[in-house]
């Protein structure tokens, strides 16, 4: 049995926007050109913000369904796993401009981000393939990789820490499904992902240095 995984998230999301005007600016509002951002007020360019991970979350759940249903299935519990490390990194990522007009866009912009680059990973998969890694030795990205995560605990407040603690336990249980399910699918499979995925939250982490 499958799980309405994409369903309950846009229950919950539009949920959401219903009870934000400053993004969704009423039902009524006139939606903005969001082709060009730079006239835009801030309030506009929050609501573009959201359209815009709304169309990068739309295009994923496509392509989610295009991938066989046998395949599809055993990515379940990875995808619930990826759902949780999402939303605990972007509301991270929010959390440097709490209070600030600006948040809800640096908020759906975090979204938008990581969406499109599960997208790329759910592409490679409909294919029966897996997205290549830049480097070869997984102790070298680890390493790197706790650089990047210690450099940016110790510049951050007590509750942005625990916000960081939180959203980096839950890539750790996302990186080890999404690794194991990339095992199954390609031979070596398992390293390749943990090389790629390391190399990708490094980044990410530097990103977060506010």
């Amino acid at each position: 049995m499958e799980y309405p995984i994409w369903t309950i998230f846009r229950a919950t999301l539009a949920a959401f926007l219903s009870l934000h005007p400053l993004i969704t600016g009423g039902a009524n509002a006139q939606q903005p050109n969001c082709n060009d951002m730079g006239n835009l007020n801030q309030a506009q360019m929050n609501q573009c913000a959201a359209r815009f991970y709304q169309d990068a979350d739309k295009k994923l759940n496509q392509v989610y369904q295009q991938i066989p249903a046998a395949t599809r299935g055993q990515l379940t519990d990875t995808q619930l796993a990826w759902i949780k490390f999402r939303d605990g990194n972007c509301e991270l990522a929010r959390s440097a401009f709490e209070g600030g007009s600006i948040a809800p866009t640096i908020f759906y912009g975090c979204m938008e981000n990581i969406t499109e680059k599960r997208t790329a990973d759910l592409t490679s998969y409909k294919q029966g393939k897996i997205l290549p890694a830049l480097g070869s030795n997984y102790q070298e990205a680890d390493r790197l990789l706790n650089i990047a995560y210690q450099q940016l605990l110790n510049s951050l407040s007590a509750t942005r820490r625990e916000k960081l603690i939180d959203a980096q336990l839950a890539w750790i249980d996302f990186r080890d499904g999404n690794c194991g399910f990339e095992n199954n699918l390609v031979a070596g499979g398992r390293n390749i992902c943990l090389i790629r995925m390391s190399e990708i939250r490094t980044q990410e982490l530097r990103n977060l240095e506010i």
